[in-house]
């Protein structure tokens, strides 16, 4: 037996249980059409419907910000902290999220990566 969550297989074994994603990546770890589908389910306005438009709208977006890491960080911990207290509601699914930041050694802002990681 198969579930289905937004029109998709989630698989059989154990239908009833919750999904986990134990690693994903912020920048890519979701397709922009994922995206429009669940902002679609849940009734939320997205600046654009078109797959690559959105994609496009999120690559501006933090090029134009111009926030430091620091508030980068911040916002997606903001952001996270919102969503799991929205879960946790009555008629929600309670869910808990944790947070690993990296980055390849070979690129160029590593270190300053890493700093950000030890604070």
């Amino acid at each position: 037996m198969t579930t289905t969550l937004f029109g998709r297989q989630t698989g059989g074994l154990h239908p009833d249980l919750p999904t986990a994603v134990l690693h994903d990546h912020l920048d890519g770890g979701l397709r922009p059409a994922t995206i429009i589908e669940l902002a679609d389910a849940v009734g939320h306005q997205l600046p654009s419907t078109d797959e690559h438009e959105l994609a496009r709208w999120f690559i501006r977006g933090a090029e134009q910000r111009g926030l430091c890491l620091d508030e980068i960080v911040q916002a997606v911990q903001d952001g996270l902290a919102e969503g799991m207290a929205e879960a946790s509601t009555p008629g929600g699914f309670p869910i808990v999220v944790n947070t690993i930041i990296c980055a390849l050694r070979t690129e160029r802002r590593s270190l300053e990566i890493a700093e950000l990681a030890a604070r």
